[in-house]
């Protein structure tokens, strides 16, 4: 009789722990789409052409006026919502903020986009200004430069910081775009130059340093500071 109730026990445990494990598994996959639905992202393009779920919605925002002149400029933005399969199915997902065009606007003149089609993503846009040694404050912009991500290198479907950047120069009103980096390795800052735009690169053994005419945005000299030993 001991026994027969000791298999009992035995088997009811096992029941137990069964169901146990399964309430568990039902609970953490309900918590695990609760956690990760509506994730919302920025600076991430989603670019699966076989997603059918995905939306696009494009508006334009941060009309401004470029220096004194006659040219207006505004940035084109990209909100997307799509859904993403994951362990326990599949859960909503959107990303928003995502700069991919640029247009300019000037009385008398055709409109002008940046670029031709909206498949890139501006990752960074940086207003540049010279910098005398006296009056540093106000000065006026010569050039933009854009950080922009062109194409999916890493292979996951999506334009983002993780994937290979460039660098490129356009004077303010959209003119004159020219990349000069096509493989950025990490940042790019600008240094002060009453005469030039002077970019700092990140080198494998030290800085990069291009100097560049604010006219005509070419490089004009080009050296590296190697780190000391």
């Amino acid at each position: 009789m001991n026994g027969w109730l000791k298999a009992l026990l035995a088997v009811a445990s096992l029941v137990v722990i069964g169901f146990g494990i399964l309430l568990a598994v039902l609970l953490g996959g309900d918590l695990f789409r609760s956690a990760t639905n509506g994730i919302q992202t920025t600076d991430v393009v989603n670019v699966d052409p076989a997603n059918e779920t995905l939306s696009t919605r494009l508006s334009l925002s941060g009309f401004e006026r470029v220096g004194n002149g006659p040219v207006t400029r505004a940035t084109l933005y990209a909100s997307q919502d799509f859904e993403v399969d994951g362990r326990f199915g599949s859960y909503d997902k959107s990303s928003s903020a995502n700069a991919v065009n640029m247009l300019f606007l000037e009385p008398g003149a055709p409109d002008r986009w940046l670029f031709d089609s909206n498949d890139q993503l501006i990752y960074q846009s940086t207003p540049i200004a010279l910098a005398p040694l006296t009056n540093r404050n106000s000065q006026p912009e010569v050039a933009t430069m854009l950080i922009l991500v062109t194409a999916d290198t890493n292979a996951d479907l999506r334009l983002s910081e993780n994937d290979m950047q460039s660098l490129a120069l356009m004077h303010p009103d959209g003119r004159g775009l020219v990349t000069l980096v096509e493989d950025l390795p990490n940042s790019a800052a600008v240094l002060p130059d009453p005469d030039a735009i002077v970019l700092a690169l990140d080198a494998p053994a030290g800085i990069d340093l291009l100097r560049i005419d604010p006219q005509t945005l070419a490089v004009i000299d080009r050296r590296t500071l190697d780190y000391p030993e």
